[in-house]
């Protein structure tokens, strides 16, 4: 059996899964919709985001989506002509950035414009993906991890 004859199994529509517990509680709760544990509850948890994801909603944004390309063109272009180096991951995180804020909360806050593309949001999803895996292997980090964040915020 070769790898490519596993994709269909693997990637099967309308199947049933479960996650396992542990790994759905590494941030702590299971009330959010990607550490929902039980397939059922996170199908209908899934089902409210399903209208961001029509045709319809992904074709509102090509405007933007142009805009935003235009822009990155036009900065490595610049970025070209004054032989800075450029860190891709920076690039297209700024990208990527940009289109999930205006996509999902209304606004662009313009990561693309940055200097050096530096203001993404990149180091934040490694760092809480590190911490994900860490809290993955000792739980007991959650309360604390929750208890910081929370406090975060209220400044």
């Amino acid at each position: 059996m070769e790898d490519s004859d596993y994709w269909d199994e693997l990637y099967a529509r309308h199947t049933r899964h479960d996650k396992y517990t542990v790994a759905a509680q590494r941030f702590g709760t299971e009330k959010m919709l990607f550490t929902t544990p039980k397939h059922d509850l996170h199908v209908l948890r899934r089902a409210v985001l399903n209208p961001m994801f029509s045709k319809r909603s992904i074709a509102k944004l090509e405007p933007f989506l142009k805009e935003r390309v235009e822009l990155l063109c036009k900065r490595v272009r610049t970025t070209e002509e004054s032989g800075e180096v450029l860190n891709l991951i920076d690039v297209f995180s700024a990208f990527t950035g940009d289109v999930i804020m205006e996509y999902c909360f209304g606004f662009c806050d313009n990561q693309l414009g940055s200097p050096g593309f530096k203001a993404n949001f990149h180091d934040a999803m490694v760092n809480l993906t590190s911490f994900g895996n860490l809290t993955l292997q000792f739980p007991f980090l959650n309360p604390v991890s929750i208890h910081d964040t929370v406090a975060l915020f209220r400044r």
